[in-house]
């Protein structure tokens, strides 16, 4: 099961899709579909199709931020019926949240959100910077910047709740300074226990994100300590995705997810569908 990146409104390209300027690419996504399905010739796969919004409110409009979502969604659902049976292609979202954006949210939620199958809350965007950029760590330093973060990830999921998995939860530790690398779950104790508490309380899932190891961790994310306060805590929901942003980047090193999940206490992973879990077997 893989998830398959779609497009990105504010202009940057995700996996195969994106045309650079914010515009819907049928002939990418296709692409794609016709990628997932060559390699796994003989085989029912199941791939969720996942647009990835980031608003930049600074930048952008809400209306421009939607712009085409219908091609894209249109295009999706043929490729799925096309393809019905060779893989299974599910309708997914992964949504860039911030605090701010309550409203917006809850507007394309109730304009788009009945047909999803899975959407995944995930912060990239903390004070209107992206950990990404080297300017995140110099202006705040490790400690500063990696607690923000976690605050942020806090309020992203009391402000969106209509979510299904929470993605990437220590996507920030992939950009740590070379000098202060290392992350310690004991250092941030009572803000990752909130954020934790509230994914169980609400059924929601924690996603393993492979895209870790490809950025040179020496773990997915999030770190195995954030997988196992999680399971302590009573977490049992689980969902693994690769982060591609290039096919050969696809189920980057899953070979890997299932030592890592036994070691956290997990037998069982979950695949979305209609935004109910589907268990499996690791």
């Amino acid at each position: 099961m893989y998830y398959v990146g779609c497009f990105r409104p504010n202009g940057s390209e995700i996996l195969g899709t994106g045309s650079g300027q914010g515009f819907f690419n049928y002939k990418r996504l296709s692409s794609v579909v016709k990628i997932l399905r060559e390699y796994h010739v003989g085989k029912h796969e199941i791939y969720h199709g996942v647009s990835h919004i980031t608003y930049k409110i600074w930048k952008i409009t809400e209306s421009e931020m939607f712009k085409d979502f219908e091609n894209y969604k249109k295009t999706l659902f043929t490729l799925k019926e096309k393809y019905a049976s060779q893989i299974e292609i599910l309708y997914g979202l992964e949504l860039g949240v911030q605090p701010h954006l309550g409203q917006t949210l809850a507007n394309f939620y109730k304009k788009y959100g009945n047909d999803f199958d899975f959407i995944i809350n995930s912060c990239h965007i903390v004070n209107g910077m992206d950990p990404y950029y080297g300017t995140y760590f110099k202006e705040m330093g490790a400690t500063r910047g990696l607690m923000n973060y976690f605050e942020t990830i806090l309020a992203n999921l009391k402000v969106f709740p209509h979510y299904q998995s929470v993605g990437h939860l220590d996507y920030v530790c992939r950009y740590l300074p070379e000098s202060s690398q290392t992350f310690f779950y004991d250092h941030f104790t009572d803000v990752l226990d909130e954020i934790l508490i509230e994914i169980i309380e609400r059924n929601r899932a924690l996603e393993v994100n492979t895209a870790g190891l490809k950025y040179g961790l020496d773990w997915p994310n999030p770190d195995i300590s954030i997988l196992r306060r999680y399971r302590e805590l009573g977490g049992e929901l689980i969902t693994i995705g690769s982060d591609a942003h290039q096919p050969e980047h696809m189920a980057w090193e899953f070979d890997h997810v299932p030592a890592i999940l036994h070691r956290a206490g997990f037998h069982h992973y979950v695949v979305f569908k209609g935004k109910k879990p589907v268990f499996y077997d690791i």
